[in-house]
């Protein structure tokens, strides 16, 4: 490091918190603005040699310095993941300190109904662009390693470790509770540099240390037997594809891949298409499905609500007055060759499946579905209508229909279910609020507390979007299906 460097950390050491992290962020701006032009531009400027020699030496040169950036950035980006988890867990400490020195005041004959600092992960996720509960997370991580792995979080702070592979580790060790013990172990840790390895080679790598020196964690058989299961979830990439995930026991495992293996092989063996014979994983699917449901009889009932194709011409089938209704009707099958009447449906928790599918199974033998429908005839749109009630409680219509316009909770960022969330008024209806789908929404429990007892305000336009407002005066749109938009804060609220 030179002169200029020194004088510059020196100078930078003297200088107030909130000028050094502004900063922090013009500079980093900076790096990113001069990224985009060119990531050359971030090595300096190098002439270009004449001969051959010169040139080679010019490419040799960029090539180390492109490698010593992408070594300071791949640093810069661990030390600011790692700086931003102890912010979220001194913010924590900040808002319960302000929530028990503002609510003493309030203590009285009967308890106040909040807990001291039970919104702070929800002030700061929606900053973030996180769920409550990872902003939630992230404190608690990072106050478990300033607390029983301070040497781990150093590393993570330097950059010379990732976070996630440190949470990793200390939830390897959080078993351990004799000090001397655990120090034994961390320094193992340390010297064999497991923190520097991804999280699953951490993982193994710690596990089997402990093993080696009796130290393992004891099998839990009641936790063991609630981790198994079968998820569905939708492709990231493909809507039309579906990821399924299966925890079960090793044995079995083990039993099964051998099955699915064989049942592969045969089917590539006995390929008689056209061209290249399917790719193994294609191979492995079908086999499991072949296993899945050969020599099975299996009666099963989905339920799909199917939007009408904006461009299908009303049925006798589907009457007006079944539209504005909401009626549920049985579907009209469609012919082989007919173009589908039906839109592509968003299941939810599985994926998309496309109106031409919905069509097969209409068409195919034994199988009906119903279809739930919101198409405005008059206008060509699919709509969501709904009905006021002039209670206090939704009646059962009215909350289908706001939780399957909802899908998830619409508190910024928040991901939880619809289908477990409240039916929260918009405007309280000791206000004048109606019990309509123009003024509900659909709140997990703990964002429903957040937005009566911890200082948010919203409001829901028409279209069932929802502006909220923190107590610090940030703002976000959320939209029916869990997408955030943030906005810009109030004038002289952020500063």
């Amino acid at each position: 490091m030179d002169l200029r460097s020194v004088m510059s950390a020196e100078a930078l050491a003297g200088t107030a918190g909130d000028e050094l992290v502004e900063a922090w962020l013009v500079l980093t701006r900076a790096v990113a603005d001069r990224a985009l032009i060119s990531p050359a531009s971030l090595v300096g400027d190098v002439a270009e040699g004449a001969t051959f020699d010169e040139q080679i030496e010019t490419l040799e040169h960029t090539r180390r310095s492109l490698e010593r950036t992408a070594e300071v950035a791949s640093l810069v980006s661990r030390s600011a993941d790692a700086v931003m988890r102890v912010v979220a867990d001194a913010h924590e400490g900040v808002v319960r300190q302000h929530d028990h020195l503002s609510w003493t005041h309030l203590a009285g004959d009967e308890p106040y109904p909040l807990a001291v600092g039970e919104f702070a992960a929800d002030s700061l996720a929606p900053v973030l662009g996180m769920r409550s509960g990872s902003v939630a997370s992230t404190a608690d991580d990072a106050a478990t390693l300033r607390s029983r792995h301070p040497w781990l979080l150093a590393e993570c702070l330097a950059g010379r470790a990732r976070f996630s592979t440190a949470t990793v580790i200390s939830d390897e060790l959080d078993h351990i509770v004799e000090p001397e013990a655990l120090a034994r172990v961390t320094d193992l840790v340390e010297k064999s540099g497991a923190h520097r390895m991804g999280g699953s080679a951490a993982r193994r790598h710690v596990r089997k240390l402990l093993r080696a020196l009796g130290l393992a964690r004891e099998a839990d058989e009641v936790l063991a037997d609630r981790e198994k299961g079968v998820w569905f979830e939708p492709h990231l990439d493909v809507d039309s594809l579906t990821e399924m995930r299966v925890v079960l026991d090793t044995g079995d495992a083990l039993a099964l891949h051998a099955v699915i293996e064989a049942r592969a092989e045969h089917l590539r063996a006995g390929w008689g298409g056209g061209g290249l014979p399917p790719s193994r994983g294609r191979c492995r699917v079908d086999a499991l499905v072949d296993l899945m449901v050969e020599n099975s009889s299996v009666h099963a009932a989905f339920t799909l609500q199917v939007p009408l194709a904006a461009d299908s011409p009303p049925t006798q089938s589907l009457r007006r007055e079944q539209c504005s209704n909401m009626r549920f009707v049985r579907a009209l099958r469609s012919s082989p060759g007919e173009s589908s009447a039906f839109a592509d449906v968003d299941v939810p928790g599985m994926g998309v499946v496309t109106g031409e599918a919905l069509a097969r199974l209409a068409a195919s033998i034994g199988t009906t579905f119903a279809v739930r429908l919101t198409r405005d005839l008059a206008n060509g749109r699919v709509v969501t209508t709904g009905t006021l009630s002039q209670t206090y409680r939704p009646h059962a219509t009215m909350a289908a229909l706001v939780t399957d316009r909802d899908e998830v909770c619409r508190f910024p960022y928040c991901t939880r279910p619809a289908t477990s969330a409240d039916l929260d008024h918009v405007i309280p209806f000791a206000e004048g609020g109606a019990t309509s789908a123009s003024n509900l929404q659909s709140l997990c429990r703990h964002h429903h507390r957040a937005k009566t007892f911890g200082g948010y305000a919203v409001s829901m336009d028409a279209e069932a979007t929802c502006e909220w407002e923190s107590p610090t005066g940030r703002r976000w749109l959320t939209r029916p299906g869990g997408a955030t938009v943030p906005l810009e804060p109030r004038a002289g609220r952020v500063a």
